[in-house]
């Protein structure tokens, strides 16, 4: 090559590379500042000295700062393994699952002498400033960045229960000492990994899903969960929040049952010869930090119906999917979601300034599973004429389904 093609070539790999390197610092720089990469910072035997951990909020709901500290733990210390489902409307489908390590005493220590009680794993979508999680938009390929969150237990009690004021259920991972010490070292070295080219989603790469992949990775052959039922497709009973405690439960990978509001005021956690420590929610409750802010009726059904929505994708990309040998697992899932859809008919009715998404489902459903010609029949008429149908008793109590026997009649009818 001549030294002017070198040249050329030189100068268009710099300007590519300055505008990947461009294009990564845009988007980090608009990313949310609530959630951080963690970095370990040294370890020595089991002592860790970490960074970007984060210390909980400050300010008011509007301001809500959060604190991040440099922070060390040992985890030779790890006394119990707890996995966390905070829950919210609409509980039948929505829930953020996350591992929490308890340590033998409040040894957790930040570098200014605050200590806790242990520190919370929490795989998440990492939004944009300013952005709301979408759990149908986290179906789309490449919406969200992922982040490995670690935190404080008194941060993710904040986060979940004192601000929004959701429910939060425990339950006690049924671990080894060395089972639990192992996790708790792969998920600090896991959630120290730049994650820049990965991306959440919702059903393929989940909080959930991931907080039990962890797991899995301790656990001997005969223990090991069934993570996936089909290449590339995860059980469901491991990454749909709803289904997974009763799957835990009876696979006796987890115990000891407990639900926590904020009415519950405290959190208890004993740790041998008569010692505990107990987190008092009011400490957590700065300005007006634990006065929910989501009290709006509206907001609460659009939540609703997006996860209504998410669901009903969840299902037709698993019934395409799933061997006949897991056909009861389907049953059980359809059965969830037509009483779902039951319940929901009403709010679909009265709130039809949603339908814009629920036109876009409609027509993803009606292009693969009844007629392309028919996608350009969707219109609100047909929503409604939908929810009307699901109002009385009939045999068709499926969103969809319903969708397809009345875009049928239209066509039969020349509309």
């Amino acid at each position: 090559m001549s030294k002017s093609g070198l040249k050329r070539t030189g100068k268009s790999f710099l300007t590519l590379a300055m505008a990947v390197l461009t294009g990564m610092y845009l988007q980090a720089s608009t990313l949310c500042t609530d959630q951080r990469e963690l970095k370990i910072l040294s370890q020595q035997g089991t002592v860790y000295q970490l960074d970007n951990v984060r210390w909980g909020f400050e300010g008011s709901l509007v301001t809500k700062a959060p604190v991040f500290k440099k922070t060390k733990i040992d985890i030779s210390r790890v006394r119990d393994v707890y996995f966390w489902l905070e829950t919210f409307p609409p509980e039948a489908l929505a829930g953020h699952g996350m591992l929490a390590f308890v340590m033998d005493s409040p040894c957790v220590e930040s570098e200014d002498g605050k200590t806790d009680i242990g520190l919370v794993y929490s795989f998440e979508a990492w939004l944009e400033q300013g952005k709301k999680y979408s759990p149908v938009e986290g179906m789309k390929k490449d919406t969200y960045r992922l982040i490995y969150q670690v935190s404080t237990v008194k941060d993710r009690i904040q986060l979940s229960i004192v601000i929004p004021q959701h429910k939060m259920y425990q339950y006690k991972v049924n671990l080894t000492q060395q089972q639990k010490q192992e996790l708790c070292a792969l998920m600090l070295a896991e959630s120290a990994v730049d994650r820049s080219m990965e991306y959440y989603h919702t059903y393929f790469n989940s909080c959930v899903f991931n907080a039990l992949r962890l797991v899995n990775k301790v656990l001997p052959s005969d223990r090991k969960l069934r993570m996936y039922i089909a290449d590339g497709c995860p059980n469901l009973f491991v990454t749909f929040p709803p289904v997974v405690p009763d799957y835990l439960t009876k696979h006796g990978l987890i115990c000891e049952k407990r639900l926590f509001t904020i009415a519950s005021q405290i959190m208890h956690f004993p740790f041998g010869s008569g010692h505990a420590y107990d987190i008092n929610f009011s400490d957590l409750q700065h300005g007006d930090l634990g006065k929910a802010s989501d009290t709006d009726e509206d907001v609460d059904l659009a939540e609703r119906l997006e996860y209504l929505l998410l669901a009903k994708e969840i299902y037709l990309h698993v019934q395409g999917q799933t061997p006949v040998s897991q056909q009861e697992y389907q049953e059980q899932l359809s059965e969830l979601l037509r009483e779902i859809t039951s319940e929901e008919a009403d709010f679909l009715a009265r709130f039809t300034e949603s339908t814009d998404t629920l036109a876009w489902n409609l027509r993803w459903f009606v292009k693969k599973e009844v007629d392309p010609k028919l996608v350009d029949t969707i219109d609100n008429e047909l929503i409604i004429a939908i929810c009307e149908a699901l109002k009385h008793d009939n045999p068709h109590k499926d969103f969809l389904l319903q969708a397809k026997l009345i875009l049928i009649e239209r066509q039969a009818a020349g509309r």
